[in-house]
Order: structure tokens, then C-alpha cells, then sequence
């Protein structure tokens, strides 16, 4: 499964528990667990570095932050990447050094991305609408996934 995941780009990984008692095996595996009825699941990211092409390196600051969806602050970030990307030569795309994610939240499947390079505001909106996936913001299974932005 880990295998399968890096090789498809998608750096979120969900599994059921069952029996319910493995929660803290999977949890020792590096999943955050969680119960929704009478279940349990357990989830993880992965840490997907990406291979940069020569280049310097331009700062970029992803975060993302629930919607009015949830019962969450809509001011403070569920995660916050800082890494950094090089511009892929001829094009204008820039490849993160490593792929960033955010599960959906269990109420909603919206999410709000920011993402800033340079000290600039490139995007502020939902993760799930056609500009954001002209970005380079794009749904997987479980959440949504950044390997590359692409720059209008």
C-alpha cells in the first residue's frame, strides 16, 4: 500500500482498524487514529521528497484552513508547510521539494489553500474548484495533494 501511494503521487494513506484493538499497532506505524460510529481508521501522510531540478530556491508557504463547513476557527490552520520549489526551466511551474496534503475534514470535503512564494499571495480560495486544480491543487482519495504549482 505504502509502495502503491508513492508511486500514484498520493501522499495520504486511510486504513480501517479491525480489529478495533490494532489501533495502537497502526498508531506505532506512524497513523493518527479515529473513531466515526463504530469504527476506527487510522491515517497518515507521507513524507514524499521530490527530486528539484538545478535552480534557486524560491521560498513557498502552503497552509491550509477549514471552511465555514466545519465547527473549526476559519482563521487558524489545520497544517502549514514551509519548504521551498525551483522553476522547472521552460515552463512556468515550480516544483516543491516535497508533495504536501491535507485530509479532508470529516464533515465536509472543502478545504481553503493558501499558498504565498516570495512574500507574495498567489492563492487564497478553496481547494476544490477549477482554479485551484489549474494551480496545481488536486484532489486524492482522501484529501487533496500539491507536488507542483503552475504559475498563470
Amino acid at each position: 500500500m505504502l509502495m502503491a501511494s508513492v508511486k500514484n503521487g498520493n501522499p495520504l494513506l486511510e486504513i480501517q482498524c479491525a480489529p478495533e484493538t490494532s489501533a495502537v499497532f497502526w498508531e506505532s506505524l506512524g497513523y493518527a487514529t479515529y473513531t466515526d460510529g463504530y469504527k476506527v481508521y487510522g491515517r497518515r501522510v507521507l513524507d514524499m521528497p521530490q527530486e528539484l531540478p538545478d535552480g534557486d530556491p524560491i521560498a513557498v508557504k502552503i497552509s491550509f484552513f477549514p471552511t465555514y463547513f466545519s465547527e473549526l476557527p476559519r482563521d487558524v490552520p489545520l497544517a502549514v508547510h514551509n519548504l521551498f520549489a525551483v522553476e522547472i526551466p521552460g515552463t512556468k511551474r515550480l516544483m516543491l521539494s516535497h508533495v504536501v496534503a491535507q485530509y479532508y475534514l470529516p464533515d465536509s470535503k472543502w478545504l481553503r489553500v493558501e499558498v504565498i512564494f516570495n512574500d507574495e499571495r498567489i492563492y487564497d480560495d478553496l481547494a476544490k474548484c477549477d482554479r485551484a486544480e489549474d494551480l496545481g491543487i488536486r484532489a486524492c482519495q482522501h484529501g487533496v495533494a500539491i507536488s507542483e504549482i503552475r504559475l498563470p
